[in-house]
C-alpha cells in the first residue's frame, strides 16, 4: 500500500498483483505523515477484459471509451496499440468507495503501467472536483512565496513564460503544465499535481494564489483585467473534466464560479522574452 498526498487529499495505492513501476513524477507525493479523513483507495486487479467486446460502445475518443451493458458502464483505456489495457467500472469512479483498476490480464505482462499514468487514467479529477478541487491545464510558478499560474491553449506559451520568469524573474517552476487549484479555509491555493505533460517539471508545492494569467501572443506586452465572466469561462475551459459527464460539469461550474469571483485574472497579450516578464511583475507589485 502506497500513501500519496496531492493537495489536501490523501490518495492510497493497492497495487495488488499488478506490477506499478514508480515514477520521478510521482515521488514528491509520497507521504509518510499521517492519513487524513476520508481518503481516495485505488486498488488494482487481474481481470479478463474480453467479455467487454460484446458491450455497447457509448463513447469512443481515441484515448479511451465507455462501454455499455444492463445499466452498468466501463470506462476503458487504450495502451498505445492495446485497446483493451485497463478500466473501471463508472460505478465505482462516480460513488465514494475503492476505486478498482481492472488490468486485462491477457496484456498487463507486456506492458509497463506507471504511476503517474495510473493516476492520469483512473479519472481521478473526478473526485477531486467532488472535494472543491480542480485540476487545471496551467504552467504553474512560485514567486516570492505565492503562486501565479499561466493559462492558455495548447502551444500559445505557458512554459514559454514559465521559463523566462525562472531565467529572468527569480521565480522556480512548480509544474509545466498542471495545477490543482483548490480551497482552504476560505482562501484558494495552487498545489503540484503528479501530471506534468511535456515539460516533465513536477514539484509538490503549496502556495497561495497570486493571480491566474490567461495568456495571448502579440507584438507588444499589454495587460488588462479579465471579467468575471471571462475568469469565469478561463477557469473553466482549463479545468480538466470528462466533458460527457453532467456531474462532472455541475461541479466545474460551481469552482469556476467562485474562483472568478475570489482570485485576481488577468489577460496578458506578451511577447516571448524578459519585457514580458518586467511588466507582469511590475503589474502585480501595483497591484497589490
Amino acid at each position: 500500500m502506497k500513501h500519496y498526498c496531492i493537495g489536501d487529499t490523501d490518495i492510497l495505492l493497492d497495487p495488488g498483483p499488478i506490477a506499478i513501476e514508480e515514477s520521478p513524477r510521482t515521488l514528491p507525493f509520497l507521504s509518510e505523515g499521517e492519513l487524513g479523513a476520508e481518503p481516495i483507495y485505488i486498488r488494482g486487479e487481474r481481470a479478463d477484459l474480453s467479455f467487454l467486446e460484446d458491450w455497447e460502445i457509448e463513447l469512443y475518443t481515441g484515448a479511451y471509451e465507455i462501454r455499455r451493458r444492463e445499466g452498468r458502464r466501463f470506462l476503458l483505456q487504450h495502451w498505445m496499440t492495446h485497446r483493451f489495457a485497463f478500466g473501471l467500472y463508472l460505478e465505482e469512479l462516480f460513488g465514494d468507495g475503492p476505486i478498482c483498476l481492472y488490468c486485462n490480464e491477457k496484456l498487463i505482462d507486456d506492458i509497463t503501467l506507471t504511476m503517474d499514468h495510473c493516476f492520469g487514467s483512473v479519472g481521478i479529477h473526478h473526485r477531486l472536483l467532488k472535494r472543491e478541487c480542480a485540476v487545471v491545464h496551467a504552467s504553474y510558478i512560485s514567486h516570492e512565496g505565492e503562486g501565479i499560474l499561466f493559462t492558455a491553449p495548447s502551444g500559445t506559451g505557458k512554459s514559454t513564460q514559465a521559463e523566462l520568469w525562472r531565467r529572468y524573474g527569480g521565480a522556480e517552476v512548480i509544474n509545466g503544465d498542471r495545477a490543482l487549484l483548490f480551497r482552504r479555509e476560505g482562501k484558494w491555493y495552487a498545489g503540484g499535481y503528479i501530471a506534468s505533460g511535456s515539460s516533465g517539471i513536477c514539484k509538490n508545492e503549496i502556495l497561495p494564489v497570486k493571480a491566474v494569467v490567461r495568456l495571448e501572443q502579440g507584438r507588444e506586452n499589454a495587460i488588462r483585467p479579465l471579467t468575471k465572466k471571462e475568469g469565469y469561462h478561463t477557469i473553466l475551459s482549463a479545468m480538466e473534466i470528462f466533458h460527457w459527464s453532467t456531474e462532472d460539469l455541475d461541479l466545474a461550474l460551481g469552482i469556476s464560479g467562485c474562483v472568478a469571483g475570489q482570485i485576481p485574472m488577468i489577460n496578458f497579450s506578451c511577447r516571448p522574452d524578459e519585457t514580458a516578464v518586467c511588466v507582469l511583475k511590475n503589474y502585480l507589485r501595483r497591484d497589490r
